[in-house]
């Protein structure tokens, strides 16, 4: 994947020969809610070359509700002091190394949407689920379920959309969306995220 990235500039250089390999790149921390309850974390690095082409090399995490969880699924709690404290719903981790690329489009002097695709290498959790019978007494009680996990590897495709803004010429906010669509279990998310790099920020021009 790194060697893609690197490709992908290359060829972009050698095509603009006189002008700057990028007029944006910057490092990025996004997070946010997905589906299944799920939540979101993504460190990525983002060019952008003067000809609004765009690729992101990025490694994200969520924690998210398996999709098989069952609608009867009660947790267990431990009762501590007079407050239960519940051993909560069980979640499933997945983990993507992804490179994609695509196109920005400029919506202001310092800000632009970009879109992107490509593919990950996807790390992710699957839980099944046993039924067994309740055992509690005065301070505790069991989930009535048990659960075991298994690791699973495979690659996926991943889309992301966002709207950028170069808040100065080192910083910048963004928000946007995302997905990852792979066999083992595909989210969806939305997402905000802080920039720092070269931001390519243009100044106002002044009309005399």
């Amino acid at each position: 994947m790194l060697l893609l990235f690197g490709l992908f500039f290359i060829s972009e250089s050698k095509a603009q020969k006189k002008e700057s390999t990028f007029s944006r790149f910057y490092l990025q921390g996004a997070a946010g809610p997905t589906t299944n309850s799920g939540a979101y974390w993504d460190l990525s690095v983002q060019g952008i070359t003067p000809k609004n082409f765009v690729a992101t090399l990025s490694y994200s995490q969520v924690e998210m509700d398996p999709k098989n969880l069952p609608s009867d699924y009660q947790p267990g709690y431990v009762l501590l002091i007079i407050i239960p404290l519940s051993d909560g719903i069980p979640y499933v981790a997945t983990s993507t190394l992804s490179i994609t690329a695509g196109k920005a489009f400029k919506s202001g002097r310092n800000t632009w949407f970009s879109t992107e695709a490509g593919i990950g290498y996807v790390k992710s959790e699957t839980m099944s689920f046993y039924k067994q019978e309740v055992i509690s007494n005065i301070v505790s009680a069991t989930s009535n379920y048990r659960t075991t996990t298994e690791d699973h590897s495979t690659v996926g495709a991943v889309v992301k959309a966002d709207f950028n803004w170069a808040m100065a010429s080192f910083m910048g906010l963004g928000f946007g969306v995302c997905g990852n669509l792979n066999s083992v279990q595909s989210f969806a998310g939305f997402h905000v995220k802080l920039m720092a790099g070269l931001m390519g920020r243009q100044k106002k021009v002044r009309r005399e």
